[in-house]
């Protein structure tokens, strides 16, 4: 008796719509995975992402590892960020990986993997240059509501609450 209601509860879970796992086999490719590039700048990907299951819905997945905390890491369709996409059964559709660093990353290279679905890749960013450590110079232009210059203006640098240095702008708003 047992064997015969595991078989109706087994064909019962088959019939509800959504019972069965959705098979969605990604395939993920990239023909430049590597890419150098210069402390601040962006690393950029082109995925292509075929499905070699059924129609469905994608989560847009990156894992990092070392030295990328202040990163941006980011999936785009054009000019806008996304997270999900859609890929019908034997579609192939491109989705393109911004990796932005830090001005101060150091050198080296850095593993980011990548998951689509089921598919996984890998792709690689080397630091060429970092920027750590370099001085810089701060021009500025201060200005009031209306984008007239404005004459005198204490403008102050900070390191959180301590004024570090503090100056006046000159007659064309300038510091």
């Amino acid at each position: 008796m047992t064997a015969r209601w595991l078989f109706i509860l087994l064909i019962v879970a088959l019939a509800i719509p959504g019972a069965a796992a959705q098979t969605l086999q990604t395939e993920i490719r990239c023909d430049f995975p590597g890419e150098l590039i210069e402390a601040g700048d962006t690393a950029v990907f082109d995925l292509s992402i075929t499905n070699r299951g059924n129609t469905g819905t994608c989560l847009l997945n990156h894992w990092t590892y070392r030295g990328t905390d202040d990163w941006k890491i980011r999936f785009v369709d054009g000019d806008r960020d996304v997270y999900r996409m859609l890929i019908a059964a034997g579609e192939t559709k491109p989705v393109r990986l911004l990796v932005e660093t830090s001005g101060h990353a150091a050198v080296g290279e850095y593993r980011i993997r990548v998951g689509i679905g089921d598919g996984i890749i890998w792709v690689y960013v080397r630091v060429t240059k970092t920027h750590s450590g370099e001085v810089g110079t701060l021009e500025a232009t201060v200005v009031d509501k209306e984008g007239n210059v404005v004459r005198g203006a204490d403008v102050g640098v900070y390191d959180g609450d301590l004024r570090i240095e503090g100056m006046l702008t000159t007659a064309e708003g300038k510091v």
